[in-house]
């Protein structure tokens, strides 16, 4: 019986994760590619990126800064 611990090596080192995009990011980048696929003209784009956007965070949320601070002064 092998008692020793085995080294690991450096293949199977994996480099250190990124940090995660915040929500106000992914939903701005959603909506600026889902405006340009409207005024493409590819509305099935669109709304497909819409949906994506509402699953993040849906419409009934408070959808801008200037918003919240009306809101939240």
């Amino acid at each position: 019986m092998n008692l020793r611990r085995r080294r690991l090596s450096p293949d199977f080192i994996a480099a250190p994760a990124e940090p995660p995009v915040p929500v106000e990011v992914r939903i701005a980048d959603l909506d600026a590619q889902a405006r340009e696929a409207f005024l493409a003209g590819d509305k099935a784009k669109a709304d497909r990126l819409l949906d994506l956007r509402n699953a993040i965070r849906p419409a009934s949320h408070v959808d801008s800064i200037i918003d919240n601070r009306r809101e939240n002064p």
